[in-house]
């Protein structure tokens, strides 16, 4: 009987050790989304069709409370400028974001689904006065591991005065940032996961 009730006691434990080891998070990532054929179809369906964007999963702690959107303009110095940004309450620890950049309208526009599911857009507040010859923009195609703070580069706008425009990854211009000198304008988009509550 007393072996019973050891077992038993032994096994309560265990089950509650791995119980709470399930819902902590050792890394926190951000990586494309990979979607079901049906799944596939209803984003073809919602997404409007000059609209290139892209889903991603997530998979934060507890301790993230907001997100911060931002698009900087790396142009003319190394040193980025940006050119607008706005902060948001966190649904979850876990879901989808979708981001999508309308570059001839210049509108940043995505959702973020958890719990629950919040939409935000951010829009050019002067005019669109670019001038180009060939423009392209290329989104995160890897992990990358979310660090509280840290920006996180989902999609880049690169501008030429040239017929054809060449790119590369996102990591390698991360890694090699002087490549963006051959483009006449080249804009990130990042996301920063936040320990901060929206104020």
């Amino acid at each position: 009987m007393k072996k019973q009730i050891i077992l038993s006691l032994i096994l309560f434990g265990f089950l509650i050790l791995f119980g709470c080891s399930s819902n902590r998070v050792d890394k926190m990532t951000i990586l494309p989304a990979t979607l079901t054929i049906d799944e596939r179809k209803i984003y073809e369906l919602v997404t409007r069709a000059n609209e290139n964007g892209v889903l991603y999963d997530y998979n934060v702690n507890k301790d993230i409370k907001s997100i911060l959107i931002e698009e900087l303009d790396y142009t003319n110095s190394a040193t980025p400028v940006v050119l607008r940004s706005d902060q948001f309450s966190f649904p979850s620890s876990k879901g989808k974001l979708y981001i999508a950049y309308d570059m001839d309208k210049g509108i940043l526009s995505g959702a973020i689904q958890g719990y629950e599911v919040a939409s935000f857009s951010l829009t050019n507040s002067g005019q669109n006065n670019d001038t180009y010859i060939s423009r392209t923009q290329i989104y995160l195609s890897s992990t990358m591991e979310i660090k509280p703070g840290v920006k996180i580069p989902i999609a880049l706008v690169l501008d030429s005065d040239s017929d054809t425009i060449s790119t590369q990854s996102i990591e390698t211009y991360l890694e090699q940032p002087e490549l963006l000198k051959k483009y006449s304008k080249a804009q990130f988009i990042t996301i920063t996961f936040l320990e901060d509550v929206v104020k």
